[in-house]
């Protein structure tokens, strides 16, 4: 609780500095709330499971965005990285995207993929509410399909 409290205020911090609408240069700064359901032909493999992730991601242009993104913690033993695009940069209040993320944990051979599909919903000039529904494979484990809440904040190149 003490760690999503810090997030938030420094979330609040940068919304000073930030703008609504994005742009190639911009940072961006995301804390996500997820459910994760797991459907499988085995009982025992079917639940449900919350998580809570932070990613920080650079916009190579308008549309693209980069990142990385850890669950729960800074996790040195694994490797997030995020592609975003979104669909429609120039907007002051919705923003959809479509995501892809791999996750690769060192010493392991199980590479998984996530493709998302959401939204940021601006509620200030430079923070958003993002809503986000994915879906995820984990090789030798059942896929899995997530709903996910969070705050991003995007801190221009130009303030």
């Amino acid at each position: 609780m003490k760690r999503l409290f810090s997030l938030i205020t420094f979330l609040t911090v940068l919304t000073i500095t930030t703008s609504a609408q994005i742009n190639k240069g911009d940072w961006s700064i995301n804390g996500f709330f997820t459910v994760d359901q797991t459907w499988s032909e085995q009982d025992f493999d079917d639940g449900r499971l919350y998580d809570f992730e932070v990613s920080i991601g650079y916009l190579l242009s308008d549309h693209w965005m980069v990142g990385i993104e850890a669950l729960d913690r800074v996790d040195f033993d694994a490797l997030t990285p995020q592609v975003r695009y979104f669909f429609n940069p120039e907007s002051e209040k919705n923003i959809y995207f479509a995501d892809l993320k791999g996750l690769y944990e060192f010493g392991q051979d199980q590479p998984r993929a996530t493709l998302s599909l959401g939204f940021n919903r601006f509620i200030g000039n430079n923070l958003s509410l993002e809503a986000a529904a994915s879906y995820s494979t984990l090789a030798n484990e059942p896929n899995a399909v997530r709903l996910g809440l969070g705050i991003r904040s995007f801190v221009s190149r130009e303030d």
